[in-house]
């Protein structure tokens, strides 16, 4: 989906100014094997307060994702250790789930996840991919589609008690500006 692997810049994160750096000029990557320990340190202890299992099945994801059978990328920071995480699974032949995505608190506001984002959603713009899915607890949505519904993400499916008595589950989704959705004739 990506090409080759860009660098971090020899400077990044410091000169990143509040929500004023283009997308383009913030790194992304593909996961790589030594992202995977870092990662558990900050997003698997997270995810494992968060969600049942969170922690096996973010590692398990990860692993998945290095070997090919999944994807992940990562904005790296400048000691290359991860500042932001899009984890995505297949869900169909023409749908993905967005499982993980992160922003280390310490750059949020910054345009990293807008960049992470914006670098996702032109990989899917070039797929065959109808719809993209991310799903997050109802107390956190507000945060994430702050990010999500400006780039064309809408809510649309609230599951009730998901994780728990009164903890209910939000679900974005996206769809590509020409996807249409087509129904057989009826007949």
């Amino acid at each position: 989906m990506v090409g080759a692997a860009r660098q971090p810049l020899p400077n990044w994160p410091p000169q990143l100014g509040r929500g004023t750096d283009s997308p383009s000029t913030i790194p992304v990557r593909r996961l790589a094997q030594g992202d995977v320990g870092p990662l558990m340190e900050t997003v698997g202890v997270l995810v494992d307060q968060l969600y049942p299992r969170g922690a096996l099945k973010l590692q398990d994801r990860l692993l998945d994702a290095v070997s090919g059978y999944s994807d992940a990328f990562v904005v790296p920071g400048r000691d290359n250790r991860p500042l932001a995480l899009a984890s995505e699974v297949t869900k169909g032949p023409r749908a993905a789930k967005l499982c993980t995505f992160w922003v280390d608190a310490s750059v949020r506001g910054q345009g990293v996840g807008r960049a992470l984002l914006t670098q996702r959603q032109s990989d899917w713009l070039g797929s065959d991919l109808e719809r993209v899915h991310v799903t997050v607890r109802e107390e956190r949505a507000q945060e994430l589609e702050g990010l999500f519904v400006p780039r064309g993400f809408s809510r649309s499916l609230v599951v009730l008690n998901r994780y728990g008595e009164g903890n209910d589950e939000v679900v974005l989704t996206w769809r590509p500006p020409s996807a249409e959705i087509s129904y057989p004739a009826a007949g």
